[in-house]
């Protein structure tokens, strides 16, 4: 056993300041021989439970601390607050929870640039936790070496003298607080100001007779030049600052290296006191964290129900009555009472029951609020008890979802876990009704974290080479090399996988080594601290027995711990509060149609309905139906004449790159089209997989494909998800039961090869029904609206995609598609949003490039005094700026006389002046020289020659002024009048009347003009780029490219192409492009700018 404890050290999480994970350093630590280890983040706990599970793993005690930023007043925020560090580490679970409260504290009430805490209320909490001194920038430090001082107002003067007498005030004040669990703290850094604190620091432990340890302040991996060098560059891309001396020392190592350093700076018998100090303090840290508990919240059942599962039965047969089972024939009424029972069963010897309990009371208080809920998200709508409960949408009975996908009893010990989709307007209430009935200091979100990818640390270390003289690499190749790396919204991008995808991205490692070495050791670390979008954790207690907390953008409560430390090392419980645009989007719809939620309701809606199958669906026109907006999509709808409901199951399932790999889709569309064709392995597949046409798409199908091999329902999952790990011992003892099974039923060796290497091979790619259902049912809906009300559709689509302008200008192009006029934005009719004008749609104030949400309500405000006679009242009446006028203007807003209408404001905000005759003669000298008079006769006269001295001043001045208006209108056409033809696509992101094609539209053809796989000239205005990969990880694109007469066409541009042509393809760019088409899409061969294409032909 070793002889020191490491105390005071960082991981990756201290944000933009070390670099190690939690694990590399508890791994260090145990390799070095330490008997403890702690991690201190700067003012979070980020870390603390990957911390500890991995000194359990390697047997290493490990100590939860935090470096807290003390100050004197946690309530006074302005820039001269004071800030100060402080270790803190807990004892026991109680220090823990005291240390959570801390931090809290902290993040919430005292935040102010950084987390601040004073030792008032860190007092209140101080039971079972040890302080330490801490750095440098500790307190006592900053008292006795080199603090701010009057004679240089710097914070590192060679003048500065030491104050003992406060410091010895503060120490008796830490004691105060902390008693014998305060210690002062020296550190083992070789370099001048350390040495001199450190003596400083022993004397003053002395002197108060306190005791003292010693500790590394763990930033870097190791004391390497290199390492140094990497981490110097690390804080100069996330702070940038030069770190100096700052870091030196901040690494860990052996107890020899300690005594080399500090042996010289204290003596020797000095180092191990306190080094055996460190082991002193570790002894009384024992934390144990409970890791996998079961922690639901406390659900409040009614008076007279003995239990959460007497209640729950009770909830459930209320249900039956409302969903109107008690009235099924009896035959079917078995089935479901059955089915209900099976089901509690299950939920029972979960203990899930509780939690479903929560559901129900979550839903009802969401739908008390009619706030737009989803039908079911993921396999929640394979359980028939949430839709009796009304918590799902999705009769799973009726469409035939198998429960176990959803729980089974091998299921024993995984929290359950339901997401909610929930409109995005309105997610917040969701929160507050969480809040209510749980308790707020019950309800946080849980924090995420934003790394700094590979792209990034391309181009910002680059930079910090290319201005140190290292490399001359200049913005211009470190893009390119950036965008060489390509994304993968998959699996997390390395510089290491990119690197085997390129050969051209390998060429750059030769010419800037560093750089890429650089890269790989800073990737990926976590450069600032995000929310969830979706979850939301309920806990038993205060969240602050699990975690510190901090507030989120939005003012919400966050606990400083992502989801899986929460949900599965814990075990806390999760809801999903999803925001889901599409509900907003039904909501507005049913308003504007004056229809209710009612009119679509399930179990009324005839979903059925032939025209919407052959007018939305076999045609493709499914921009703005929910899920199905994608190309692939719509070609599938097309190719397999879509006419049936499980038909868009199908297709939400298939439309996933996993899927579309394999080629299903094509297996799919060719079976149901030549139904005569399809092939079971075995008969017994046949009432399996004939839904889908003999194709296995469905996770349910292989359920019940295990089922027919004999194994028990919580059996079935078990199965199937250990197939997908591809664990050899497991699919080996798997494959004997599975052949034992279908051989009772006299399958043969070959087909059980073929059905379990299917099986395997489904794995990877399948999808589970019962998400595929609710999501199919809800793209139905959107598709039944949108052909039966598409005026009121497309007006509440157009307002959800405010501010994303390439998907409005997708969304404008299917209106036109759709024979619905969209009109240019009125001053005195349009609204805060696209509004429904009869059988058009009339573009919002917030809907233009330019115009912000304060400005429109200005607008809609003053327009209520009256409508604004013209663009001079308007600018007298509302006080907007100029940037406001102008997008108003080029939009149509005040009329089509745009350039007429821009010159006019260009005039109003004109350089006025007033000229002020001058009451006093200059000199005769003077008065010659400017050639207001001639000879000394004149000048006798003053009265004349002050009339002709201001008559020439008055000129100069007119002049002047005129050159400054002139100057003013040249400048003003230069920036804001340059195409007019482009001024609605600035504005609007679209072209409703006219486009730069008009005047040579008569020289190119429309698309639908070309046969396919035959080349085309396609023409119009970019609106879309986006980057992808290939295979073999070269990047590509596909462009959205709004064409003069077709709307919007999709293609493709390969890697040569989109390395030829990168200064031209970007959004707004007018392109001639020859290419060959596929389909409804066109492959990029060459491309050329408009005006380059018209120059060509002496075409203006």
């Amino acid at each position: 056993m070793g002889k020191f404890s490491s105390l005071h050290n960082h991981t990756y999480f201290s944000l933009l300041d070390a670099v190690m994970s939690p694990e590399e350093l508890v791994q260090q630590a145990h390799d070095l021989g330490f008997n403890a280890v702690a991690i201190t983040e700067h003012g979070n706990m980020f870390s603390y439970v990957r911390g500890y599970k991995k000194a359990k793993e390697l047997g290493i005690k490990f100590i939860a601390g935090c470096e807290v930023y003390e100050t004197t007043d946690m309530d006074y925020k302005e820039k001269d607050s004071d800030r100060y560090h402080l270790i803190l580490l807990a004892k026991s679970e109680e220090g823990l929870k005291n240390l959570f409260r801390i931090v809290s504290e902290g993040n919430t009430r005292g935040f102010y640039g950084k987390p601040r805490v004073d030792l008032k209320t860190i007092a209140k909490y101080s039971k079972d936790i040890i302080a330490m001194s801490a750095c440098l920038g500790g307190r006592i430090s900053r008292l006795l070496y080199r603090s701010w001082c009057k004679c240089c107002g710097g914070d590192s003067c060679e003048n500065f003298t030491p104050k003992w007498d406060e410091a010895k005030v503060w120490v008796n004040k830490y004691k105060e607080v902390f008693g014998d669990n305060f210690y002062i703290e020296l550190q083992s850094h070789d370099t001048k100001d350390q040495a001199e604190a450190n003596k400083r620091l022993l004397k003053l432990a002395q002197d108060t007779s306190t005791k003292y340890t010693i500790t590394f302040d763990t930033h870097l991996r190791d004391g390497s030049e290199l390492q140094k060098d990497i981490h110097r560059k690390f804080i100069q891309i996330g702070q940038d600052r030069e770190v100096g001396e700052t870091y030196e020392g901040c690494w860990q190592t052996d107890i020899e290296t300690i005594h080399q350093v500090m042996d010289k700076q204290i003596g020797y018998d000095a180092v191990e006191i306190g080094i055996a100090t460190t082991d002193e303090i570790a002894e009384q840290c024992n934390l144990e964290i409970k890791l996998h508990q079961n922690l639901m919240p406390h659900i409040k059942i009614p008076k007279g129900f003995q239990n959460e599962q007497e209640y729950l039965k009770h909830l459930v047969k209320e249900g039956w009555k409302k969903r109107g089972f008690d009235k099924l024939p009896p035959e079917k009424k078995r089935q479901y009472r059955n089915r209900l029972l099976n089901e509690f069963e299950v939920l029972d010897y979960l203990g899930y029951c509780s939690y479903f309990i929560m559901l129900k009371q979550l839903i009802d208080k969401i739908r008390e609020r009619n706030i737009p809920l989803g039908y079911s998200r993921g396999s929640g709508a394979n359980c028939l008890t949430l839709y009796t409960l009304g918590v799902t949408e999705v009769d799973s009975i009726r469409w035939n979802l198998d429960f176990a996908r959803f729980a089974n009893k091998g299921r024993k010990g995984s929290p359950a876990d339901y997401d909610i989709d929930i409109s995005k307007a309105r997610r917040q209430e969701a929160l507050e009704i969480a809040v209510e009935l749980f308790g707020v200091e019950n309800v946080a979100q849980v924090a995420t974290f934003n790394s700094l990818s590979p792209k990034v640390c391309i181009r910002d270390l680059g930079k910090i080479f290319d201005e140190q003289g290292i490399y001359n690499i200049p913005y211009s190749i470190r893009d390119k090399i950036a965008k060489l790396i390509p994304d993968d919204p998959n699996k997390k991008m390395t510089i290491e996988r990119a690197l085997e995808a390129s050969s051209e991205l390998q060429r750059y490692v030769e010419e800037y080594p560093l750089l890429f070495e650089y890269t790989k050791f800073l990737q990926n670390l976590p450069k600032s601290v995000g929310c969830h979008a979706a979850a939301v954790i309920i806990a038993p207690t205060p969240i602050t027995d699990y975690s510190p907390v901090m507030y989120n953008q939005n003012g919400n409560l966050m606990m400083q711990m992502d989801m899986y430390n929460a949900m599965e090392d814990l075990g806390l419980v999760k809801m999903d509060f999803l925001g889901l645009n599409t509900l907003d989007v039904v909501e507005d719809t049913l308003k504007l149609a004056g229809l209710t939620w009612d009119d679509i309701n399930l179990s009324k809606l005839n979903l059925d309905d032939e025209n919407v199958y052959k007018e939305i669906y076999q045609k493709g026109n499914t921009l703005g139906v929910f899920q199905m907006e994608a190309y692939v999509a719509q070609e599938m709808f097309k190719a397999m004449k879509a006419d049936s409901i499980y038909d868009i199951f199908a297709v939400n399932a298939m439309n996933r790159p996993a899927v579309l790999s394999v080629g299903m889709d094509k297996d799919y569309i060719r079976n149901k089209l030549n139904q005569e064709l399809i092939k079971y392995i075995h008969d017994d597949l046949k009432p399996i997989l004939q839904g889908t046409y003999g194709v296995m798409l469905y996770q349910e199908q292989a359920l019940k494909v295990f089922g027919l091999a004999g194994f028990a329902e919580d059996e079935q999952d078990n199965a199937r998800r250990a197939i997908g790990k591809k664990k050899a011992d497991v699919m080996a003892e798997q494959f004997g039961k599975f052949k034992s099974g279908l051989e009772l039923r006299n399958w043969l060796q070959d087909q059980i090869e073929e059905m379990w290497k299917l099986i395997a091979a489904q794995a990877e790619y399948s999808f589970n029904l019962g998400h595929s259902t609710a999501y199919g049912l809800l793209s139905y809906v959107t598709a039944w609206l949108k052909y039966y009300h598409p005026v009121a559709f497309m007006t509440a689509l157009l307002k959800s995609e405010i501010g994303d302008y390439e998907q409005t200008s997708k969304y404008i192009n299917e209106c036109h598609r759709m024979g619905i006029k969209v009109l240019a934005p009125d001053i005195n009719k349009s609204d805060r949003y696209y509004s429904k004008v009869g059988n058009d749609i009339l573009f919002g104030f917030e809907s233009i490039k330019g115009v912000g949400e304060s400005a429109t309500i200005a607008i809609l405000e003053e327009r209520t005094k009256g409508e604004f006679t013209g663009l001079k009242d308007f600018i007298e009446r509302c006080k907007v700026d100029s940037s406001t006028v102008i997008a108003l203007i080029k939009s149509g807003a005040f009329g089509s006389n745009k350039d007429e209408l821009l010159l006019e404001y260009a005039k109003m905000d004109m350089p006025t002046g007033t000229f002020k005759p001058s009451k006093t003669l200059p000199n005769k000298q003077k008065l010659l020289e400017l050639g207001v008079i001639h000879s000394d006769e004149e000048f006798k006269d003053k009265e004349k020659c002050l009339t002709k001295y201001n008559s020439y001043k008055l000129k100069e001045f007119e002049d002047k002024l005129s050159e400054r208006q002139c100057k003013h209108i040249n400048e003003f056409k230069e920036k804001y009048m340059g195409s007019p033809e482009m001024y609605e696509y600035e504005t609007l992101s679209i072209f409703i009347n006219g486009n730069p094609f008009d005047d040579v539209k008569q020289h190119f053809r429309p698309f639908s003009y070309y046969e396919d796989n035959k080349k085309c000239v396609v023409v119009g205005t970019i609106t879309s780029v986006k980057r992808k990969k290939q295979k073999n990880g070269k990047p590509y694109a596909y462009i959205e490219l709004l064409t003069p007469s077709e709307g919007i066409i999709e293609g493709v541009i390969f890697n040569n192409q989109l390395v030829q042509y990168q200064d031209i393809i970007e959004k707004g760019s007018n392109v001639v492009i020859l290419a060959t088409k596929s389909g409804g899409q066109f492959r990029t061969e060459q491309m050329k700018i408009l005006e380059q294409w018209k120059s060509e032909r002496g075409l203006k």
